[in-house]
């Protein structure tokens, strides 16, 4: 009884979580198997997380900028910041992604 009690607290916690789960989800798709620990799935929903928000300092930096400006609704500065974000990180698809995000609202 205690192992099925620890699998399912163990999915839940995976499961509610949203980065948890995309790295549950891309571990189904890569077919992987069903079940993912909860230290694999805490290890990969932060390394994802990272990767988001930049892997150097100046591209998080910028990338921080770009969201503050992104809630203030100034999607020419959105753009500006994540431009400069990629100078420094050029092969980050999710700035390319946030940046084509924001040059169609700015225009």
């Amino acid at each position: 009884m205690r192992t099925v009690t620890k699998r399912v607290t163990e999915a839940y916690a995976v499961l509610r979580d949203p980065r948890r789960r995309q790295a549950y989800d891309r571990m189904i798709d890569e077919g992987r198997g069903l079940r993912i620990q909860l230290a694999a799935a805490q290890a990969e929903g932060g390394r994802q997380a990272r990767e988001n928000e930049g892997r150097t300092a100046q591209g998080r930096q910028y990338f921080k900028l770009a969201s503050a400006a992104k809630e203030g609704g100034d999607w020419g500065a959105v753009a500006r910041n994540l431009q400069t974000a990629l100078t420094f990180e050029p092969d980050n698809d999710f700035f390319k992604e946030e940046l084509a995000v924001a040059k169609k609202n700015w225009r």
